[in-house]
């Protein structure tokens, strides 16, 4: 039953708990990179995190969305790990 007391398609509930939790591996593993290189982690996304850049992320921002890409493949949860620019940080 959802919330408005109406039916649930079971296979709807089954396939969004299973993406969820790839989401939450992916996740993971962008942490764990980000804390493992050094950079800040400020946000937390669906399947990625904001992180706060290191000087020489400047100027290196593919490698530094090939490095997350990776990460996130690791985990088997292929992503495109779009870019997000903020002022207080990058996201992937």
């Amino acid at each position: 039953m959802n919330p408005s007391g109406g039916a649930t398609d079971p296979a709807r509930t089954l396939k969004s708990d299973v993406v969820s939790e790839l989401e939450a591996i992916s996740r993971a593993a962008k942490w764990d990179w980000a804390c493992a290189t050094g950079r800040a982690v400020i946000s937390l996304q669906h399947d990625g995190v904001v992180i706060v850049p290191l000087p020489r992320d400047h100027g290196n921002e593919e490698e530094l969305r090939r490095d997350l890409q990776r990460v996130s493949s690791a985990g088997r949860w292929d992503t495109t790990n779009p870019w997000k620019s903020s002022p207080y940080g990058r996201g992937g």
